[in-house]
């Protein structure tokens, strides 16, 4: 009993040794988590979204552009991104080494169509999206389509804000399910230190009753050294007795 019951003990041990290097690594990996969504949210979180201007090289060769920035996304989420908002126009999408949309058409600006030609670069923690907009004919400027500059800029600043937002919300998602993770290991560190209080009440009340048991078994010894003596003394007597036939 004394080897099952030290056999027991070591596996508790084991087990508890065991349950803290495990939530030792899951604290660890928390607090990667949480340090790479914080440097992914500082990274952007000062940064302005803005719609410029200037002149690109794209296959069409150098032209006027308009350029924004989506921050912390990847390449191919952008990207994604990007072929859905010129789709969303009824573009023809296609891409090779650039995204390229036909005949797209934005009614509450114009009934005619018209062609984009853009790139996508990443650059520190986000993706830049350079395009050219063909008018047929002329690539849209702010000189030369004023009232057709500011709604493309427009659509393009909200696509910038709308898709930075959405890299956020899934640092949020992520953060928040961390979080669960980290609320329901702490709830489980609860649990299991009210169960190991109440196994060291169980073992002090053993500790107890093994004391009593023992005192218990000293006076049980002592009693019976006193018939061992008395039994002795009878077996002696009914010796003497049967040595005294003759």
């Amino acid at each position: 009993m004394g080897i099952h019951r030290t056999n027991h003990r070591i596996c508790r041990n084991q087990e508890f040794i065991a349950y803290l290097a495990i939530n030792q690594r899951f604290m660890k990996q928390t607090i990667a988590t949480l340090l790479l969504i914080t440097t992914a949210i500082a990274g952007f979180s000062q940064k302005k979204i803005s719609v410029t201007e200037e002149q690109n090289t794209l296959s069409v060769g150098s032209v006027n552009t308009l350029t924004v920035t989506v921050y912390g996304m990847s390449y191919d989420d952008a990207e994604k991104a990007w072929k859905k908002q010129l789709k969303d126009i009824n573009g023809d999408v296609k891409v090779k080494k650039e995204v390229f949309a036909d005949d797209c058409l934005i009614k509450d600006m114009s009934e005619n169509t018209f062609d984009v030609y853009a790139m996508l670069k990443e650059v520190d923690n986000g993706v830049k999206v350079i395009a050219a907009y063909d008018l047929g004919g002329a690539y849209l400027s702010a000189a030369s389509h004023k009232e057709y500059f500011a709604k493309i800029s427009k659509m393009m600043y909200d696509f910038g804000v709308e898709q930075t937002k959405e890299a956020i919300g899934s640092d949020i998602k992520v953060a928040e399910d961390d979080l669960k993770e980290s609320e329901k290991a702490k709830e489980d560190l609860e649990k299991d230190i009210k169960k190991l209080e109440k196994d060291i009440e169980d073992y002090k009340q053993k500790i107890e009753d093994s004391k009593k048991a023992i005192e218990d078994n000293k006076s049980g010894i002592e009693t019976k050294k006193t018939e061992i003596e008395s039994k002795k003394e009878v077996i002696k007597a009914l010796e003497n007795k049967r040595d005294a036939v003759n």
